[in-house]
């Protein structure tokens, strides 16, 4: 039995994991995955996945620039 839970703990833990870095390349917002992922702050689930997103800086500098300079 003790096997079969540890079999179902890591398949939980991938699908997990995957829904995490696919919600944030396609841009969900980081707070909605955090609640999602039942971390207990943001900046848990910004260490754990924020390298699955490395345009995130990218866009941010476009925006700031966007709004900074039209």
């Amino acid at each position: 039995h003790q096997e079969k839970r540890v079999v179902l703990w890591r398949a939980c833990t991938i699908v997990a994991t995957r829904y995490a870095s696919i919600a944030l390349a396609q841009g969900v917002h980081p707070k909605v995955v955090q609640e999602a992922m039942g971390h207990a702050t943001i900046a848990v689930t910004l260490d754990l996945y924020s390298h699955v997103v490395p345009s995130l800086q990218r866009e941010a500098a476009k925006q700031i620039g966007a709004a900074l300079f039209g």
